[in-house]
């Protein structure tokens, strides 16, 4: 290893950690933004298609949520929970709630 080269170890650690930007905020790659309503509508439509197109990952996504799934054909309203389930919220309902409040801000999102 040549003088001014890190150790490979320390190279990947320098490559997986946050950013940091001009402003002093580090910004954590892997961290999702808050989502819109339209964009959670889309993605809801989407894992409709899929699921109806019998596609495997969004097979999986659905069992995932509800071990049941699949004994009937899945609808919007299935889309949905399963959105709002891996955003961390009960329903769709506290799901949209929580995107239309300013600030984003809820208590007891769950």
């Amino acid at each position: 290893m040549s003088r001014g080269q890190l150790p490979p170890a320390l190279l990947i650690a320098r490559i997986s950690a946050p950013r940091s930007y001009a402003n002093g905020a580090e910004v954590n790659k892997m961290r999702r933004s808050v989502p819109t309503h339209a964009k959670l509508e889309r993605e809801a439509r989407d894992l409709l298609r899929a699921l109806r197109q019998r596609n495997a990952a969004a097979f999986r996504r659905y069992h995932s949520i509800d071990p049941l799934a699949g004994l009937s054909e899945p609808g919007l309203a299935d889309a949905k929970y399963v959105i709002a389930r891996e955003h961390g919220y009960s329903s769709w309902r506290k799901l949209e709630t929580h995107i239309r409040l300013p600030n984003n801000s809820i208590k007891g999102q769950s």
